[in-house]
């Protein structure tokens, strides 16, 4: 058996945002080890998911954001307020203008009953960002406006807990319904169980896997995918819906391979949320 090691790796990431396909050689470094390569492949979408009903995910945020060139590309994020949107960096990182989308279901609608839309171009992403490893994967965007609240549109709960393994969790998006599909047009869910970090690290390596990094078990056919990053992964905690992760990574071999999904763990970023936002709104508790 090949000896593994996640010190040192031939990175590849393969970045596929609203249907375009970047090729990204991120790092290559020399190891005096044997390796096993691996790539890492953001914006993940949903595969196999069931359908959203109207206000079921009344967090949920659509994310189309323009980059250098003028380029449109797709993400999703969660309402944290009512002028504030988390999602991931590398959905904001190179953004130059966000255009998104509130209590919206149906995005193959020209005009949806109860659907806000609100521009924005300020956002912060998170100093310690690693495009190599993903690590920090997460960005806050402020909006142009404050949204109203409705019964289709309201902000969730921020993590405060640990969440650890063995616990089913809930990512939802527009993603991919197969890994050859395009977008779906509407909001898809699925249920995805939590899985140690040792556990994931044996798959991604310690440089990816860090104590920031949320897992969820991989099951073939039932998955994120390419598209949906920067999304909301929740767990029902007591009485109510709480923001455990954002969406961050899946692996190169396939949205239904079976393998781990990744995510950032906003409990880890508490601090560095409310300092951002500070003075500006008031978070849910």
């Amino acid at each position: 058996m090949r000896e593994k090691s996640f010190e040192v790796l031939d990175y590849i990431v393969h970045i596929f945002r609203n249907d375009s396909y970047l090729l990204a050689k991120i790092n290559n470094r020399k190891s005096q080890q044997k390796t096993i390569a691996f790539t890492v492949d953001p914006d993940p979408r949903i595969i196999s998911g069931d359908v959203a009903a109207v206000g079921q995910f009344k967090h949920q945020v659509v994310n189309r954001f323009v980059v250098g060139g003028g380029r449109n590309l797709f993400c999703g994020g969660s309402l944290i307020c009512d002028n504030w949107v988390l999602t991931a960096a590398h959905c904001a990182q190179d953004a130059t203008k966000f255009t998104l989308y509130f209590g919206s279901v149906n995005q193959s609608q020209a005009v949806e009953p109860g659907r806000i839309v609100v521009t924005a171009t300020e956002h912060y992403v998170h100093p310690g960002y690693d495009t190599w490893n993903l690590n920090n994967d997460i960005a806050l965007v402020r909006l142009s406006e404050r949204v109203q609240y409705t019964d289709r549109i309201q902000p969730i709960t921020l993590a405060t807990h640990r969440t650890g393994a063995g616990q089913r969790l809930t990512v939802s998006g527009w993603g991919r319904t197969s890994q050859s599909s395009g977008l779906s047009p509407v909001l898809r869910y699925v249920a995805l169980d939590t899985i140690s970090n040792e556990d994931c690290k044996r798959v991604y390596g310690p440089d990816v896997v860090v104590n920031a990094t949320l897992c969820c078990k991989g099951r073939p056919e039932h998955s994120t995918c390419n598209g949906d990053s920067g999304g909301p992964l929740i767990e029902w905690v007591t009485d109510r819906w709480v923001l455990a992760g954002v969406v961050s990574f899946v692996h190169i071999d396939g949205c239904a391979s079976g393998n781990p999904s990744g995510y950032v763990r906003v409990e880890n970023y508490l601090d560095w949320i409310r300092n951002t936002i500070a003075g500006t709104c008031t978070l849910p508790n």
